[in-house]
């Protein structure tokens, strides 16, 4: 054996260990990528779901709170004692009911801090105090706020408003 082919046999050696090094050091690499990907994916899911229920229930909210006002016109114009009761009564069910609409947004909104930006937990905030601050007549600064964290939210998602209002047209 000459030596030619011991230093030969010796960088195939050293090429195969260097090949398999590089190798897994690679894959280690598309795996993290892969992984990173992952999350990301799922991180986007859990924030369109938190977004979809906070503007389910936002929505409800605000019905809702129409109702209650209604409720509170006719129990001011009610003039006969038994309907003037049942109509009490009614706006009671109805502020009760208002009061579970505003707890469920907060715990929504502890879930919307865990995974959205600082401006959609500004924009759901305020659409919140607007509940808290209610009175009958006082309805569009609700619709607006909650228009305002729509736009928040359909921004973190990578959407603008412009190209959401181009795909509606489409």
């Amino acid at each position: 054996m000459s030596w030619t082919s011991l230093l030969s046999g010796g960088f195939a050696l050293v090429g195969i260990c260097l090949g398999a090094a590089l190798q897994y050091w690679f894959s280690g690499r598309t795996r993290q990528e892969q992984y990173a990907r992952e999350d990301l994916r799922l991180h986007r899911e859990e924030q369109k779901s938190i977004y979809a229920r906070f503007l389910a229930k936002g929505r409800e909210a605000m019905e809702h709170q129409l109702k209650l006002a209604d409720a509170i016109a006719e129990e001011g114009a009610s003039q006969n004692g038994e309907e003037k009761r049942k109509l009490e009564e009614e706006t009671l069910r109805l502020f009760n009911r208002q009061a579970r609409h505003e707890l469920e947004l907060s715990y929504l909104r502890w879930e919307l801090e865990l995974f959205a930006p600082p401006d959609v937990i500004e924009a759901a905030e305020a659409f919140q105090m607007t509940f808290d601050e209610w009175s009958p007549g006082t309805d569009p600064q609700a619709y607006a706020c909650f228009d305002e964290f729509v736009s928040a939210a359909r921004s973190s998602l990578g959407y603008s408003d412009e190209e959401y209002i181009r795909s509606l047209r489409n």
